[in-house]
């Protein structure tokens, strides 16, 4: 599976520069759903793994995993506004908005059922580049920043939670 990502990510380098939107979004899809079987078949959070496993295999597929995810929106919001699309008279900066709050739904998911840190440490990092990255637009940066600090929140509250069933064990 990981081979057939890595194959089409290189599909999809070409595609998007040759701004073949339409194709690339295909073959983002081509990358983002070996991804999510990856992740799913390895039981990245359910399973009990050692670190040395955790941290060179869990964690890389985990940041692969949500960086393709953030990239397949970007990729998408490109072809969009390539195309013209008129957002179904729902304005760009609110469609932003929408995104922020599926990212951090998403990612919140991800930390809630998977206890995936890493995936929602990258999440944090694109939402705070989206709020810099859209500093002049008050709505887009505001809601941006708000939804950073309640991932980091609910992600701070799982750590808690992992650290309190750890002792537990240990005990």
């Amino acid at each position: 599976m990981l081979v057939i990502a890595s194959v089409t990510q290189s599909i999809w380098v070409y595609l998007f520069l040759a701004r073949f939107f339409m194709l690339s979004i295909v073959a983002m899809l081509g990358i983002l759903i070996p991804l999510i079987i990856i992740h799913q078949e390895l039981e990245i959070g359910i399973k009990r793994v050692s670190r040395i496993k955790k941290f060179c295999l869990h964690a890389p597929i985990s940041i692969y995993l949500i960086w393709i995810s953030v990239v397949t929106i970007v990729n998408v919001a490109c072809a969009l506004y390539f195309y013209s699309w008129n957002g179904w008279g729902i304005t760009h900066t609110v469609w932003t908005v929408i995104m922020l709050f599926a990212a951090a739904a998403i990612s919140s998911v991800m930390v809630i059922k998977y206890r995936d840190i890493p995936y929602t440490g990258v999440t944090v990092w694109a939402l705070v580049a989206i709020a810099l990255k859209h500093w002049d637009y008050s709505l887009i940066r505001n809601v941006a920043f708000v939804v950073t600090i309640v991932v980091m929140i609910i992600a701070i509250i799982q750590l808690w939670r992992n650290y309190k069933v750890i002792n537990h064990r240990n005990r």
